[in-house]
């Protein structure tokens, strides 16, 4: 695991409260479940106002720095071993963005790719002939 620094959150401002008890309220609010609802009540809403384009779907990946770590870090084969961090975001035709996968640097693309198609937020329709699916 790469060695990790000072943390974001000091750079909170303090009106907001202590950065260790914003950054423990964060992490219950995320075991909760709270934002992954929030994505997928704003994916329900988009998909009633202007329909998730299931036609077309894209998924990109970027390898960035991690400066402070973390699990889902490892050494990144193209910066010299630095700590890093490999993203990927699977989208519908229209961009809107439908699951993420994130890794370490050092995982292979493949298996960031499966994590993330398995990680959509969303059910995703079965293609028929007449509403195929394809993935870019």
């Amino acid at each position: 695991m790469c060695c990790a620094r000072a943390s974001g959150w000091n750079a909170l401002a303090r009106e907001l409260g202590a950065s260790s008890t914003v950054h423990d309220r964060f992490q219950d609010w995320e075991r909760a479940g709270f934002f992954k609802a929030v994505w997928q009540a704003g994916l329900s809403e988009y998909d009633d106002l202007k329909g998730i384009q299931w036609e077309w779907q894209a998924v990109d990946g970027v390898m960035t720095k991690a400066p402070f770590a973390g699990a889902a870090t490892g050494a990144n084969p193209t910066d010299r071993g630095k700590c890093g961090t490999k993203r990927s975001v699977l989208t519908d035709g229209a961009g809107i963005p439908l699951a993420l996968g994130v890794d370490g640097a050092n995982r292979h693309d493949v298996r960031l790719l499966s994590a993330t198609l398995d990680g959509l937020v969303i059910s995703r329709p079965e293609p028929i002939p007449e509403q195929p699916q394809h993935l870019c």
